[in-house]
Formats: structure tokens, C-alpha cells, sequence
């Protein structure tokens, strides 16, 4: 199962570069159209949850580039030579006890 989030980061990754987006886009499109399925479609409902995975994640992705993602992909290399560790802010917060017998 380590392969998916490999392959979800390199979809969203290949969908911003301008280069591949169409590649992309004929892919899914071919997938869409294709009748070779991972589940295949004879099964009555549990056939199209591929088909219907595989389109929202396209549409998700095109909304957030659309609208500016929140989240963008990171990169390997980016966090393979950050040398600095990351602050973390904490909050120091006086706690009380809620009972009335002390």
C-alpha cells in the first residue's frame, strides 16, 4: 500500500507541470473510456467506484489549482536538504482542577 501515496503525489505533481498535464488528461481520459478497469464494471455499483474515484480526484485537483491549493505538493529534494529544524510555537496553559472536593 506504499505505492499509493506515491502515486497520488506524482499525479498532482504532473498535473501542475504544463508538460504533462495533457499527457495526464488523455490517461484519464483513456482510463474513463477504457473497459479494462481495476474493479471491473460488471459488478452493478462496486464496478464504477473506480471510474467515479479516479474522476474525483481530477476534479479536486483542478478546483484547487483553480482556486489556489491550500496544500501544495512537496518536494523530495526540498525536504532532503532542509538542515534547520522546523518551530514549532507551544502554548503554556494554566490548568485547574474541575473538581469541588479539593
Amino acid at each position: 500500500m506504499r505505492a499509493i501515496p506515491f502515486l497520488y503525489q506524482g499525479f498532482r505533481v504532473g498535473l501542475r507541470n504544463p508538460s504533462l498535464r495533457p499527457w495526464i488528461f488523455l490517461g484519464i481520459l483513456a482510463y474513463l473510456l477504457s473497459p479494462i478497469d481495476v474493479i471491473p464494471s460488471l459488478l452493478p455499483i462496486v464496478g464504477e467506484m473506480d471510474d467515479l474515484i479516479v474522476l474525483g480526484l481530477l476534479l479536486t485537483e483542478l478546483v484547487q489549482m483553480a482556486l489556489g491549493d491550500p496544500f501544495p505538493p512537496q518536494s523530495q529534494s526540498r525536504s532532503a536538504t532542509r538542515t534547520e529544524p522546523a518551530s514549532n510555537p507551544t502554548l503554556d496553559i494554566q490548568a485547574t482542577s474541575l473538581d469541588r472536593d479539593r
